[in-house]
């Protein structure tokens, strides 16, 4: 089942940091849903929807843990197309208005060169070109260019509407601390938050369309009805949740002797550190090994990545009825470089980890964590 989110009210989103910590200044705003976020709203929404009292029940509350997300992916549903997020390594310079992205060449370091890196196979990415860098990126790609870029091409320049979305509205509210004693605000103490809007404007005419968060249901029961109204991040504001008819875009065909290949998340991962424990190379060896993805015979080795960030991450445990610790998250668009060790297999491979979780842990992937489509190494030098 492919629900929609949509919303028409500012929706406000904290990070995981200690509120008013260390370069934390009053809470650090997100600018999109953490997986997780999502996944407890459509939990809590089912829950209340099977019975008023579902969550007085501790046996009710743990099996309501079964109901996930996957293949999650923003989209523009008044033009019923798809968005991704901008890979990490997609790097973007400006000429007479003109938006011109650019990948980078991954190989081996040459002699003279250095890094910190241990590992003597380790691919590291150079940039190829010379100019500076656009301070215009976009956050979110349209599909027709993210096709290109799965491809190892990159689209000709372009207008920026026409890569995709650059910035995704956001306003700002001040707020008055207050005391627990009286329940009157506290001289001196304010704080903002940051909201974004679902909505951007398109077009000459600047016409507004909706964004939407477009997931597909999984663990639900028979007779649960997800769709309706329902509260996301602070102030309790309201989002739709309705069908979807869009299908989640289907693997292509493109893969076929790939030596590496380029696993870009499309959801924040959750995975401990910055990559999945199965893969992530010992940091006192040399060498890369070699090692089968989870559930199959498949031989990888990670050979480079690409990060964008992190974002913290809590959230609030209904079964202990307490916070739950702040952990870190690897931000979507971040690109991961695996070398398959039978190129033979480099399809089967890419259609297995397509729209899949990258770390296959139960509980984080019926979260939403870690999704990732696959792309061509365009350029690698050994």
């Amino acid at each position: 089942m492919m629900l929609a989110v949509t919303s028409d009210d500012q929706i406000l989103l904290r990070d995981g940091r200690p509120f008013g910590g260390e370069g934390s200044f009053g809470g650090t705003s997100l600018t999109w849903p953490q997986p997780q976020t999502l996944a407890g709203m459509i939990r809590t929404h089912i829950g209340f929807a099977r019975s008023p009292g579902y969550f007085h029940d501790e046996a009710r509350a743990k099996e309501i843990l079964k109901v996930g997300i996957a293949r999650m992916l923003p989209a523009m549903i008044q033009r019923n197309s798809w968005l991704a997020w901008t890979p990490a390594d997609m790097v973007f310079s400006e000429n007479d208005d003109l938006l011109t992205a650019h990948l980078p060449t991954y190989r081996l370091l040459a002699e003279g060169e250095g890094s910190d890196l241990p590992w003597r196979e380790w691919f590291h990415p150079f940039p190829g070109f010379k100019e500076k860098p656009s301070s215009k990126r976009p956050i979110l790609l349209h599909w027709s260019v993210i096709e290109a870029y799965l491809e190892g091409r990159i689209p000709q320049p372009a207008k920026d509407e026409e890569w995709g979305i650059l910035s995704i509205p956001v306003d700002s509210r001040i707020h008055n601390g207050l005391s627990r004693e009286t329940g009157t605000t506290i001289q001196g103490r304010l704080f903002e938050n940051k909201g974004i809007h679902l909505k951007i404007k398109s077009g000459k005419k600047k016409r507004i369309e909706d964004l939407a968060i477009v997931f597909e249901l999984v663990g639900h029961e028979n007779g649960d009805k997800p769709e309706g109204s329902a509260h996301l991040g602070g102030d309790r504001n309201t989002v739709r949740i309705s069908g979807c008819s869009l299908e989640y875009p289907s693997c292509p065909d493109i893969y076929t002797g790939c030596q590496y290949l380029k696993l870009v998340l499309m959801t924040p991962g959750d995975f401990g550190s910055w990559a999945p424990s199965w893969i992530l190379p010992d940091g006192a060896a040399r060498e890369l090994s070699w090692v089968c993805i989870p559930g199959t015979s498949y031989e990888v080795r990670l050979r480079s990545a690409m990060l964008a960030g992190w974002d913290g991450v809590s959230g609030w445990n209904y079964l202990t009825n307490k916070p739950k610790a702040m952990r870190k998250t690897v931000r979507a668009g971040s690109v991961y470089v695996i070398e398959v060790r039978d190129p033979g297999q480099a399809q089967k491979i890419a259609a297995h980890l397509w729209g899949s979780a990258f770390d296959p842990d139960p509980l984080r992937t019926a979260d939403g964590y870690g999704q990732v489509i696959v792309a061509r190494m365009a350029d690698t030098k050994n």
